[in-house]
């Protein structure tokens, strides 16, 4: 039993190592390079050469008092 044990944390301690080590991020020098987002709300940014998701909820208010 104790080995069988060992065997789950080693595939889970395996399975979260290769997971973050292969995440890779959008790679771009202006926002034109980000890929194109369907939402409204949300819109990809260039910011340190990195494309980032982002909420533009202040952009879509037409009253500055809302």
């Amino acid at each position: 039993m104790a080995h069988l044990k060992f065997v789950y944390v080693m595939i889970l301690f395996l399975f979260l190592f290769l997971i973050t080590k292969n995440i890779e991020a959008y790679k771009c020098n202006i926002d034109v390079d980000c890929p194109i987002t369907p939402s409204p709300k949300f819109k990809w940014k260039c910011i340190n050469k990195r494309c980032l998701y982002i909420r533009f909820d202040e952009i879509w208010t037409s009253d500055p008092r809302e």
